[in-house]
């Protein structure tokens, strides 16, 4: 399943998704990004169809994907819960 990390980069964060060792997804880290997280989530949905079982956030990448907002722990597993459940409708469970 996909982890998302910040890694320290030469001079800037990246968010880092994966699926064991193969990188998806990579960009600039956003401060507060459970938005952006839902975003990418989607993006990664149309790519990888019903392969997409979850996303699941590292410890890691904690700081800047819920940031200040409590509320944003709620909205990225509500996301994550969209995911299992398109992936459980497709799979007949």
């Amino acid at each position: 399943m996909p982890k998302r990390e910040t890694e320290q980069a030469t001079e800037a964060d990246w968010t880092v998704l994966r699926c064991g060792e193969r990188e998806l997804w990579r960009e600039p880290a956003v401060y507060e990004g459970a938005d952006r997280f839902e975003e990418v989530v989607a993006l990664l949905a149309q790519k990888y169809g019903p392969r997409l079982q979850d996303v699941v956030p590292s410890s890691a990448s904690e700081l800047y994907l819920y940031g200040d907002h409590l509320s944003s722990i709620a909205n990225v597993e509500a996301t994550r819960k969209r995911v299992r459940e398109s992936a459980a409708a497709r799979h007949g469970g």
